[in-house]
């Protein structure tokens, strides 16, 4: 006997174009889309990973609404997923070092699905140029992974913790 004779008859019928289109629209909804963003589509995430527990405005930052400033999203399911912000600040002792990737996070229920990896791409793409940052403790591996320097010893962040500063090779 074969395995479809065993399956229930509205299983079997689950083969058909029906099926197909579920399994089609099921895939388009696991496509992270990672896209340019305004300053407000990032403070929520921004606030929820990196300053949980203090006020939503502690997650609007000086420089923002800078012309030059640019803010990404990652859009997955419809659901904002991930975020990153760089400005056009240079890095006081690598002076090419002219843009600083600040408060890229993934919401903690999204980890582990390369969105962090995506947005960090598509933001080295659109950028063009080496890039610092000032990385937490606990992001660091995953700045080293993707190829950043880190040449010091890890600062103190008021209130925040334990960060590193980091570079993009040039």
């Amino acid at each position: 006997m074969n395995d479809t004779a065993q399956l229930p008859s509205r299983a079997v019928g689950q083969r058909g174009w029906f099926a197909r289109l579920r399994r089609w629209w099921r895939r388009q909804l696991d496509v992270p889309m990672v896209q340019l963003a305004t300053p407000l589509e990032v403070v929520d995430l921004r606030h929820l990973v990196l300053r949980p527990g203090r006020p939503r405005e502690s997650a609007v930052w000086s420089g923002d609404t800078d012309p030059e400033t640019r803010h990404w999203t990652v859009i997955w399911a419809g659901e904002v997923v991930g975020v990153a912000t760089v400005l056009a600040r240079a890095e006081p002792t690598h002076l090419e070092h002219r843009w600083q990737l600040r408060g890229m996070a993934v919401a903690p229920d999204a980890r582990g699905n390369r969105f962090g990896t995506a947005l960090l791409e598509r933001i080295a793409a659109d950028v063009g140029e080496p890039m610092w940052c000032n990385a937490r403790e606990t992001a660091k591996p995953f700045y080293e992974h993707h190829g950043w320097l880190c040449p010091g010893e890890p600062f103190e962040i008021p209130r925040i913790g334990p960060h590193y500063r980091m570079f993009t090779p040039l």
